[in-house]
């Protein structure tokens, strides 16, 4: 959900307090079986004057969170000491961008992305895992919008002057390769990946690391300097 005071969100009789920024925040909370207070998070000021709004929240095998809703401007989705920011498509404060971020069951930052259109309004009401860990969507927009979270592109219109309903399904080991890392000092290709293999070419020593969509490490290894062939294909 979403609160604008300071807020004691511990059930019992100590005081857990979280106070929002100038605009509001959203929160996510956790509690045991018994109702016992677990811990509280919060994120999503920005400079509109609208804060980041939590619409659903669901659990996958694991017991990380998942949380969805809308927001404008600039927000920082880390809950912790790190800074997470993702900027909304649209330049304005009228429409909104739909987000997703996931917790640890401890409460600590695992990923978030969004999704929009520069003239376009998204809400994401409903979040769903399945056993396989994909993420299901489901919410309202209106306008063109861009719905692959990655460097790619899948962008919808919607038809009519309402807004028009959207599903999305998002697959934990859509690979997502940057071109170029560190400027340069790290070239990788193809991307996307296509054949079950990558190329790399490192002027230094380096370390990669190879995340999914929601921030779980698929690889990791060190590079020595030069090229190299990496088989990516038991990642897919």
């Amino acid at each position: 959900g979403s609160f604008s005071d300071t807020t004691d969100f511990d059930s019992g009789p100590n005081i857990f307090n979280l106070v929002p920024g100038t605009h509001g925040h959203a929160f996510v909370v956790k509690y045991d079986v018994n109702s016992n207070f677990s811990w509280a998070k919060q994120f999503g000021d920005n400079s509109y004057g609208k804060p980041a709004k939590g619409r659903y929240i669901s659990l996958d095998g694991n017991d990380n969170v998942y949380i969805t809703g809308t927001f404008t401007g600039q927000v920082d989705f880390d809950p912790g000491i790190g800074n997470s920011s993702l900027t909304s498509y649209n330049s304005n404060a009228t429409n909104t961008d739909a987000f997703i971020v996931s917790l640890e069951s401890s409460g600590n930052y695992r990923l978030a992305f969004n999704f929009g259109g520069t003239n376009a309004e998204v809400e994401s009401q409903t979040v769903l895992v399945n056993s396989s860990k994909d993420i299901f969507l489901y919410g309202q927009f209106k306008g063109t919008a861009d719905f692959d979270p990655t460097v790619d592109s899948l962008k919808l219109s919607s038809i009519g002057t309402f807004k028009n309903n959207y599903i999305l399904r998002l697959s934990p080991t859509s690979l997502n390769v940057s071109n170029s890392i560190d400027k340069a000092e790290i070239v990788i290709y193809p991307n996307p990946v296509t054949l079950g293999f990558i190329n790399i070419f490192a002027t230094k020593e380096e370390e990669l690391t190879i995340k999914d969509i929601l921030g779980r490490t698929l690889l990791k290894q060190k590079l020595k300097k030069g090229k190299k062939y990496v088989n990516v294909e038991h990642l897919s």
